[in-house]
């Protein structure tokens, strides 16, 4: 969890802004001030520079925002960054900051006291400019309303209204109920 002088925004934030304003409403906006993105997109790209990754050298970090009504404010952050081993069994930064997040009391359910409202991510690849599908999964189940972004270089790369747009028929706990379980 990181606290960052608004100063330091800039114009950073003022890509956050426009971007964001060009593709959602004002309730959602007001939902996450513009300097809490651009802090996220910050700690997203300090996670990342602290990913471990010596084997593919795909960098990556995530940090989530998180509303949550013991904070001041409202809202907090949450990172994570990828870590792999030399077989490439390792995590990825989404799922790492999300695991953060429920250690935090922040879950998916709509809990009173918290919850993931966005998902900012960044890598150091091009390759890598989507979660993968486990953590679409996880994302689908932690963070179902989550507003998700990738940026790079203090710039919006790509926007996900949520994950229903990169995981259309994901499992849920509805899935259990109908196969009998």
């Amino acid at each position: 969890v990181a606290v960052i002088p608004k100063e330091r925004f800039g114009a950073l934030a003022d890509s956050f802004a426009k971007k964001a304003s060009e593709s959602y409403d004002a309730a959602k906006l007001a939902a996450v001030p513009q300097g809490v993105l651009a802090r996220a997109f910050e700690e997203a790209m300090k996670a990342r520079d602290a990913a471990y990754a010596p084997y593919s050298k795909f960098q990556v970090g995530a940090a989530l925002v998180v509303k949550d009504t013991k904070e001041r404010g409202g809202l907090k952050i949450v990172t994570g960054s990828n870590s792999e081993n030399v077989v490439y069994q390792g995590t990825c930064a989404e799922r790492n900051a999300l695991a953060s997040a429920v250690v935090h009391g922040a879950t998916g359910d709509g809990a009173p006291e918290s919850r993931i409202v966005t998902l900012v991510f960044t890598s150091n690849h091009d390759a890598v400019q989507v979660p993968c599908g486990a953590c679409r999964q996880v994302i689908a189940e932690l963070a179902p309303t989550a507003r998700i972004l990738f940026g790079r270089d203090g710039r919006i790369l790509r926007e996900w209204a949520g994950i229903a747009a990169l995981l259309p028929e994901a499992f849920d706990a509805t899935w259990k109920k109908d196969a009998g379980s």
